[in-house]
């Protein structure tokens, strides 16, 4: 995964901009990443609240298939999901992957 496949998914500059200050400012709590069946899941901390949302990123390959928030606005596209793909763009190493 690399940053232009998270804007391509997003496609939306404000709010891949909103992501990376999440990301950049700590917000991902926590995170998984389950290779074999292509997930990535995590929680997230609200911007302007002590709340945080379950985040999860399908992916089909190499390429994200579709992405959850518990969030207000994660039934589309959201922040949180470029926090946490950025995140895991960061922190999953080809190591992470497992051998068939």
């Amino acid at each position: 995964m690399t940053s232009h496949t998270i804007i391509n998914f997003i496609d939306d500059k404000k709010i891949f901009s909103k992501g990376e200050n999440s990301f950049e400012s700590g917000h991902v709590v926590c995170f998984n990443y389950l290779s074999d069946v292509g997930i990535l899941s995590g929680q997230v901390h609200a911007t302007m609240k002590n709340k945080l949302y379950d985040v999860k990123i399908f992916f089909k390959g190499s390429d994200i298939d579709y992405a959850t928030c518990t969030g207000p606005t994660g039934r589309t596209k959201c922040h949180h999901m470029v926090s946490l793909l950025l995140h895991g763009h960061k922190n999953i190493s080809v190591t992470d992957v497992s051998c068939s």
